[in-house]
């Protein structure tokens, strides 16, 4: 029923650490990918704003982190 276009949780619980660099690497874009996708497991796709060297392959390829839930 939440139609409101921000939501702010104040009782959430840290469940990973996002790697980050310094000016590089920013978080910028999560997603839940569906169980089935993936080894049976839900995962999380983490994209990343200003990718770093080390996130870089060529001038066409950059990659991204698949995070494994757990819970």
């Amino acid at each position: 029923a939440n139609r409101e276009p921000e939501r702010f949780e104040t009782a959430l619980t840290q469940m990973a650490t996002v790697p980050h660099g310094q000016g590089t690497d920013r978080a910028e874009a999560m997603c839940k990918l569906p169980a089935g996708l993936i080894a049976g497991l839900p995962r999380w796709l983490v994209l990343y704003d200003a990718p770093g060297p080390d996130r870089r392959k060529g001038r066409n390829t950059v990659f991204a982190d698949l995070l494994r839930w757990t819970a």
